[in-house]
């Protein structure tokens, strides 16, 4: 019932400058066939380096998926940070209890988001997203009829979608955090 998978736990140099060293690890932890699994990712202090071109990429945490029968997918990660370096210029992207559902009931698919993510590119601050009612979208449609998305940031001001119809979306924007709305577009 449960398969686990070491994929890699040393440090391995290439003699030219690269090297690569951490651990990570695959877990099966659930299999029907290839259409009825899940599974679990993780990643504990894995980095790559090049010396000789300055290159350097990091990734730890985990991330945890499930299928059932390609209409229901679920994937879950209570904490994920990846950074890179090159050129000079470093990058870091991180996730805190994300969880992700697809559920396809033939000709409406319905999703959901939420989660905290935060970024190098704005340092000491994060967004939080949740979904405050699932998105609705038709087969034949590209963006949702029906939902409700929050994304909360600096300061709790925040900004509500609602989408309306297949073709229009209600924003709300809270830039005060006293729940009293500023404004509101239709598009």
């Amino acid at each position: 019932d449960r398969l686990g998978r070491r994929g890699w736990d040393r440090r391995c140099s290439d003699g030219a400058g690269g090297m690569t060293n951490g651990s990570f690890s695959l877990q099966l932890t659930g299999f029907t066939d290839a259409t009825h699994l899940s599974f679990t990712l993780s990643f504990a202090n894995f980095r790559s380096s090049d010396t000789s071109t300055g290159t350097a990429a990091s990734i730890d945490g985990s991330v945890s998926a499930s299928l059932e029968g390609l209409a229901n997918v679920a994937v879950t990660s209570p904490s994920l940070s990846l950074s890179a370096t090159s050129g000079g210029v470093a990058r870091s992207f991180g996730v805190q209890a994300v969880s992700m559902s697809y559920v396809d009931s033939g000709s409406v698919v319905t999703e959901s988001l939420s989660g905290g993510f935060s970024s190098s590119d704005f340092p000491g601050q994060s967004v939080q997203l949740s979904t405050l009612a699932p998105l609705l979208i038709r087969w034949a449609d590209n963006y949702p009829y029906q939902g409700m998305l929050q994304v909360t940031g600096a300061n709790n001001s925040s900004i509500k979608i609602e989408a309306l119809n297949a073709t229009q979306a209600q924003i709300y924007i809270d830039a005060n955090t006293r729940d009293i709305v500023q404004s509101v577009y239709v598009r």
